[in-house]
């Protein structure tokens, strides 16, 4: 297992903007993605990879404030970008990551149902 924590994409974010329009933001994205590429051809080129089985799992700890404008503002918990994260699944055996991204999907429907639920009967 390898864990890494990188804090450029919020840092550049906080600094410009959550957005792509942004050069500082896009530079960072772009640095983050050249990183991810070094690590995935690190791993690829161990002796042992082809009797490995990875599962690289790629995602971000929160959302930045980003405006949402009116007429896409849907007043759910979609339409709050500070918690609005990405969550990327890798691996070179397709249909496990199927099946992990299925069960990450029933996950977060349980919790964003719940949590609409929770919502609604305030």
């Amino acid at each position: 297992m390898l864990t890494a924590h990188f804090t450029a994409i919020d840092k550049a974010g906080k600094a410009s903007a959550y957005d792509n329009s942004s050069a500082t933001y896009k530079a960072a994205i772009d640095n983050f993605d050249k990183q991810v590429g070094e690590i995935l051809k690190a791993l690829e080129q161990r002796a042992t990879f082809k009797k490995e089985n990875w599962l690289v799992i790629i995602t971000s700890s929160k959302g930045g404030p980003f405006e949402i404008p009116p007429a896409q503002n849907d007043n759910t918990i979609f339409s709050n970008p500070n918690v609005n994260t990405f969550t990327i699944f890798y691996s070179r055996n397709t249909i496990r990551v199927t099946l992990i991204n299925l069960i990450w999907e029933a996950v977060f429907l349980v919790i964003f149902y719940g949590l609409r639920v929770g919502y609604l009967l305030r």
